[in-house]
């Protein structure tokens, strides 16, 4: 019952903002750049260890072919989330960002989930006297470097409940 009336409610509102005739989509694309995490979510079968036999890291180029493919057929953003990965250091995520922005300027990166944004203030303990104050400090320094937007997903580990 829940989800039909929040599609009413959407499509309503889609029809305040656009009328009947406009409708708008995007093409992107979801890139894991990783599966090494540290987390033991008993519901996952993406994560690995860092020694696992099939863990990986993509390289920067093979994150550029992918979005070289997806601005090849008029794609506009990516979704780029992984594993919490120990190993990759603060500077990887900016060079990563910088090298996407240098190369693919009109392409909107979409990523790194709140659950991502928490190890990244333990793996990197940036500056900052709260927690709330190391957060911002890292999606600062994500921000400059090319980030875009943050998905929604996973949020809930921040709600106590």
């Amino acid at each position: 019952m829940i989800l039909p009336t929040l599609g009413r409610w959407a499509d309503a509102r889609c029809r305040g903002i656009h009328g009947d005739a406009y409708r708008t989509y995007i093409i992107d694309r979801n890139i894991n750049y990783t599966n090494v995490c540290n987390a033991r979510c008993t519901f996952c079968a993406f994560r690995r260890d860092s020694d696992d036999h099939d863990a990986y890291t993509l390289s920067y180029d093979a994150i550029h072919e992918k979005i070289a493919e997806l601005a090849g057929v008029g794609g506009t953003q990516i979704l780029m989330q992984g594993g919490m990965n120990p190993d990759l250091p603060l500077d990887w995520y900016l060079n990563l960002l910088a090298g996407i922005r240098a190369k693919f300027p009109r392409i909107h990166v979409h990523a790194f989930s709140p659950p991502e944004l928490v190890e990244f203030v333990h793996f990197f303990n940036p500056p900052g006297a709260t927690f709330e104050d190391k957060v911002r400090w890292v999606v600062t320094k994500l921000r400059e470097a090319g980030l875009d937007s943050i998905p929604g997903g996973g949020a809930e580990i921040l709600v106590d409940r």
